[in-house]
């Protein structure tokens, strides 16, 4: 069963299917029957459905090897060969599957097959092209060219997709075209067709000519590969997600080092991922009851060899929050973790475990991480160690708005944008744009054509407008007469061939002034209403990047319940909210002076969030009407560490909950000045218990280094260092307060309340 452009569905007769079989079946005995080698490319998935998915969507877009490998690179759970389009390359029959070779070598030349099922899956078979080996017997052509095979060559474009013109990546159009026309997508590179070659005629040299002799060409010496290294890469087939679906995540583990690795086994890989949200709960935990004892705790991997597998994350992270983005990424120290909460006592009877528990360690950059299927951009560097998703319900109902944070990456300085939504007036522009935005398509970008009077133009991956999104947004115009003026927001289109409509891709401009001339070509999908004075100051050549767009409901936007207030001035009696990425602040007034102190939420979301709820409930201060003494100081180790924290100023005393310690991504250091979270200690070893911070904290009088890695850091004092040398044990605090702080929610994830 073959689909081609020309026949999308050939149903056969069982009589038929079987007269096929038979023919296949004697190929493999009868010499000369067909090609004797095949090119082949194949998408494999787990189930039918899938396949068939797959299938349709080829067809929609038509039959052919471009569009067999942008759908294979979608699709195929076949990591070796998916960032390749399923290339196989040519194969006999004796290297191929039976299943598989029976319809390779059957099929024609530009057909796709229906899907075929083998011991790895279920595949869809694509043939590029066929040859018959036998000629290389042959004497060589006198005319020393060979026999080409009379098919075309599937190398070419699309008859919609005509080649694409550049513009000028810093000048407006001309006025005789299009404004900011967006080329259409750029064809992936084809190689030449494989032919194959001649043997030459063997001569032997006249005794008048001497044998030459010739140096043999040098090799590339590749570089040897580290005795231990195990590398780690995750892949989502669909990274916007609707409520109802699973989140299929692929983790694959693969030793690229020289000796042979003992690894846990690959049905445990859950317990190392690792889910962050920008939307509350900010680091969601997981939950591990749906993974059973493997067959083995520990298995053998080769070099050169990878196992895994594909699980959902939805089994592990329950009740994700609608209208949220996330980033997931897997952590060797949380497996090893979570491994002995799972199997507690477990790790003491498995033999090696010390080994497969060192490998995990990253001590020595024995483990490496991966993301796939993402555009390697330097400027996002965190981004490569995790994989951005989100789950939204489209086309978005109600009012939302669109959030674009600009920045340097590397100095994390942070500065929003907020645009309204015309989610009634332009339903399929916005849902091009947030389904773009939603799954990290824009983060890391930059704006590559500044008019700073006219236009920022921006969304392009390749920086110089002739990248494109892998689906475009089709018959999108702007038939509601949506003017641009000053601060729209709005997708560039381009007209589709043949069918005289428009359709959008990636690429969307902000105007700087009234722009009617483009009412009638691009799309506007929002309009500027917080922000607005920071894209005056975005100019070529400086180090800013839009480090994500969120999609934003309109609870969580400007004026939202929970979202900032319009301006960042102080609110009566409240702290400053920060309308970018900045630090919150705090002050500690303490009987020798005032602390200064900047809250690390990147590093320790979750301890800040709680930190700060209890200040804003005035759990620190001294309350008259409870007749309470004020919160003292502990104890003082001089040259390491003061403590505080305890409402009773007993030595257990807390706020009557527990978080989780927050390591993973922490790269703080305990240096003077850092305050840190303390832990409950274990009665019986003396050692402190992870995931028991409650309220009481330890601030740094000078460097401890073996805290790192043990206790959470979670702020600074940056003004008021001289204060800290003065304080004792018995001092009192006479209040904290929150500064400034970001226009969100701060509600910590907490257990055993």
């Amino acid at each position: 069963m073959i689909r081609s452009d020309a026949v999308f569905s050939i149903r056969v007769s069982k009589s038929f299917a079987g007269l096929l079989f038979l023919l296949a079946s004697l190929a493999y005995v009868l010499p000369g029957f067909a090609a004797d080698e095949v090119k082949v490319r194949h998408l494999l998935v787990r189930g039918k459905e899938e396949a068939e998915k797959a299938l349709d969507e080829l067809v929609n877009l038509g039959v052919n090897r471009d569009n067999f490998i942008k759908v294979c690179r979608k699709y195929s759970k076949d990591h070796p060969t998916k960032g390749t389009g399923g290339d196989l390359g040519w194969n006999t029959r004796g290297k191929l599957d039976k299943e598989f070779a029976e319809v390779a070598f059957t099929q024609k030349v530009g057909e796709v097959s229906e899907p075929i099922k083998t011991q790895y899956g279920w595949h869809l078979i694509y043939v590029e092209d066929k040859r018959d080996t036998s000629a290389r017997t042959q004497p060589p052509d006198p005319a020393g060219g060979e026999k080409k095979s009379p098919t075309a060559s599937p190398d070419v474009l699309a008859p919609n997709q005509p080649p694409a013109a550049t513009p000028p990546a810093h000048s407006p159009p001309p006025a005789t075209t299009t404004p900011l026309a967006q080329p259409p997508a750029a064809q992936p590179p084809t190689a030449a067709p494989a032919t194959p070659s001649t043997p030459a005629a063997t001569t032997l040299p006249t005794p008048a000519t001497p044998p030459q002799t010739t140096t043999p060409a040098v090799q590339p010496v590749k570089p040897p590969l580290p005795p231990k290294r195990l590398k780690i890469a995750l892949e989502m087939a669909q990274r916007r997600l609707r409520p109802t679906q699973p989140g299929e995540l692929s983790v694959i583990l693969e030793n690229v080092g020289q000796e042979t690795l003992k690894i846990f086994h690959p049905d445990l890989i859950p317990l190392g991922l690792v889910v962050r949200s920008d939307v509350p709960p900010t680091h969601p935990q997981g939950k591990w009851e749906a993974i059973g004892d493997p067959t083995s705790f520990l298995i053998d991997l080769k070099s050169r060899a990878s196992a895994g597998g594909t699980f959902y994350l939805t089994d592990y992270f329950k009740d994700l929050p609608l209208n949220g983005r996330f980033w997931v990424s897997w952590d060797g120290q949380r497996f090893l973790e979570n491994f002995d909460k799972k199997f507690p006592g477990k790790s003491a009877a498995i033999e090696e475990y010390a080994k497969a528990r060192e490998l995990l360690s990253a001590a020595g950059g024995t483990l490496v991480k991966e993301v796939k299927g993402l555009p390697a951009r330097p400027a996002a560097t965190r981004m490569m160690q995790e994989l951005p998703f989100a789950i939204y319900d489209l086309p978005l109902k109600g009012k939302y708005f669109a959030r674009l944070d600009v920045g340097d990456f590397m100095r994390r300085e942070t500065q929003q944008i907020w645009f309204e939504l015309v989610t009634d007036r332009q339903p399929q522009g916005v849902e091009q744009f947030a389904g773009l935005a939603s799954e990290g398509y824009y983060d890391g970008l930059r704006f590559f054509d500044i008019q700073k009077d006219t236009y920022l133009r921006g969304g392009c991956p390749r920086g110089d407008g002739t990248g494109s999104p892998d689906r475009f947004g089709a018959f999108i115009s702007n038939a509601q007469k949506i003017p641009h003026e000053k601060g729209t927001l709005s997708l560039v289109t381009r007209l589709k061939p043949k069918t005289n409509s428009r359709e959008a891709g990636s690429i969307f401009f902000i105007c700087r002034k009234n722009s009617p001339e483009w009412d009638e070509v691009h799309v506007p999908i929002g309009k500027a209403v917080q922000g607005e004075e920071i894209l005056d100051r975005i100019e070529p050549g400086k180090n800013d990047f839009i480090q994500q767009i969120a999609i934003v409901p309109a609870e969580r936007g400007p004026g939202g319940a929970a979202a900032p207030p319009a301006s960042a001035a102080t609110t009566a009696g409240g702290p400053k909210i920060l309308t970018g990425q900045g630090l919150p602040k705090a002050l500690i007034k303490t009987t020798k002076g005032d602390l200064k102190a900047e809250l690390y939420q990147e590093d320790a979301p979750n301890t800040v969030a709680s930190f700060i709820d209890l200040t804003e409930q005035g759990f620190f201060n001294p309350k008259p009407e409870e007749k309470k003494e004020p919160m003292q100081f502990l104890d003082k180790v001089a040259g390491l560490y003061i403590r505080t924290g305890s409402p009773d100023n007993s030595e257990s005393g807390g706020p009557k909950y527990r978080i989780n310690s927050e390591l993973d991504n922490n790269t703080r250091k305990h240096e003077k000045g850092i305050m840190s979270m303390c832990l409950e200690t274990d009665a019986k070893t003396g050692q402190p218990i992870p995931d028991t911070a409650g309220s009481q904290f330890m601030i740094c009088l000078g460097e401890v280094l073996y805290w790192n890695g043990m206790y959470t850091p979670f702020g600074k004092v940056i003004e008021g260092l001289e204060v800290l040398d003065k304080l004792e044990k018995g001092d009192t605090i006479q209040s904290v307060t929150v500064i400034e702080k970001r226009g969100m929610p701060y509600k910590p994830q907490v257990r055993n309340k």
